[in-house]
């Protein structure tokens, strides 16, 4: 993607605005729009202005930034493309009743040809699997698909995506792009304990383990490989180094971070089919 990028790194509202403005302003064709959590942006302070734009938008909030061979806590990186891009909203990602089929066909018939596809999402939304696979369903092989989860690591569900409608959650973005791009990073994560059979779960909550509470199980693993206690209290500060692996036929791991629990059951961000074999994984530094 080519462009304009205008930084701030101070998570100052007023600043990111004024950037906002200037990119809109600058003959770009489009926006993409990051900024990080920790600005604390709010629907009352930008939906005004974003629903003031005149090209499309889009983007999240994300706990931490990249620019520049540095990691932002606080700021914003806006990039002002200079090609047309497309964007389509699909709403309620949590929604059980929503048949996402009929949103992405709609999509499907207006995007079609797209060299790249970057899908950003509620990373809290309790489907997003589900919303993938329709994707790719309804796109098929050909878009090289990128993207990722918007959100805080406080793990509470709020507005996290920019949209010219306003910041928004619980939905997701399909941004059909005319460049081609290559994905060159690797989440590193490796098996390190299991495999086990996912024997209840539904949607992005896991029930049991092998027939046993999946907590039961979880903890077992964890307490002996950290000797760090795995409760209710502080659980994601243990589980967020030890995440499920889902092991594809054609052997990519997809990672299921699970980020609280309930009871005996383990919420997951992104969901975990019943009847599925896992891992749990480790990394080290460098790996990652």
């Amino acid at each position: 993607m080519e462009g304009a990028v205008w930084v701030e790194e101070q998570g100052d509202c007023g600043a990111f605005l004024a950037h906002l403005k200037a990119a809109a302003a600058s003959g770009a064709r489009a926006l993409l729009v990051l900024a990080c959590d920790g600005n604390g942006l709010t629907p009352a302070a930008v939906d005004g202005h974003l629903q003031a734009l005149p090209l499309p938008v889009f983007g999240g909030i994300f706990p931490r930034l990249v620019h520049g061979g540095q990691t932002l806590s606080q700021g914003s990186i806006i990039v002002g493309l200079d090609a047309p891009v497309q964007v389509r909203e699909v709403t309620g990602l949590s929604d059980p009743e929503i048949d996402f089929a009929t949103h992405l066909e709609t999509a499907a018939a207006e995007l079609r040809g797209a060299a790249s596809m970057l899908l950003v999402v509620d990373g809290l939304a309790s489907r997003i699997a589900t919303f993938l696979d329709g994707v790719y369903d309804c796109f098929g092989p050909d878009p090289i698909y990128f993207g990722g989860g918007a959100g805080s690591l406080d793990l509470v569900q709020r507005p996290c995506l920019f949209t010219r409608r306003g910041l928004r959650g619980d939905c997701a973005q399909l941004v059909a792009l005319p460049w081609t791009a290559v994905v060159g990073v690797e989440h590193g994560w490796r098996p390190f304990a299991g495999p086990f059979l996912v024997t209840e779960a539904r949607d992005n909550v896991i029930h049991a383990l092998d027939f046993r509470p999946a907590l039961e199980v979880y903890r077992e693993v964890l307490e002996a490989d950290s000797a760090a206690a795995v409760g209710a209290d502080r659980f994601f500060d243990v589980a967020k180094a030890y995440p499920f692996g889902l092991v594809k036929p054609d052997g990519e791991i997809v990672v299921r971070d699970p980020i609280r629990c309930e009871g005996e059951a383990l919420i997951c961000v992104g969901e975990v089919p019943a009847h599925f074999m896992v891992h749990i994984l480790r990394g080290t530094p460098d790996g990652l």
